[in-house]
């Protein structure tokens, strides 16, 4: 049982909000009590195509996205679970397998899209964390 559960959340994507934490609950549930790290990722725009971004800019973006994920930690997971949360700035999948792996992780949550043909192309983050990931993966579909 899963007593270390990782949840990438996109804060861009809502919509996934209630099957991604229907899941969380689940396997919470299953685990007769699991702790749940909560993770988003903001890229790092300053390296490779966009060294104009000001290191500001993506500090501003950072907190920015805290404040978003503690309302959406406490909207969808209240007082009934143990939960924490934590923003990283770089690669989304390999931020995401970092942190389950930092965290020793028994299971990451996360939502995955409809691919699209750029998906396709060079793969979605669900899909290089499936392939990377050193724990169990449950993917959850819109």
């Amino acid at each position: 049982m899963a007593k270390t559960i990782l949840v990438p959340i996109d804060l861009n994507h809502d919509k996934t909000f209630e099957r991604v934490f229907a899941a969380v609950r689940e396997q919470a549930d299953k685990a007769g009590g699991a702790s749940v790290r909560l993770v988003t990722v903001v890229p790092n725009f300053s390296a490779g195509m966009f060294p104009y971004v000001s290191h500001e800019m993506i500090d501003e973006t950072r907190a920015e996205a805290e404040n978003k994920l503690q309302a959406v930690g406490r909207e969808w997971l209240g007082d009934d679970i143990e939960w924490t949360a934590e923003v990283h700035v770089g690669a989304v999948a390999r931020s995401i397998v970092d942190s389950a792996g930092e965290r020793k992780a028994d299971l990451i949550v996360m939502a995955s899209h409809d691919p699209t043909s750029i998906d396709l192309l060079l793969g979605s983050v669900a899909d290089q964390v499936v392939r990377r990931a050193h724990c169990s993966v449950l993917i959850v579909r819109q």
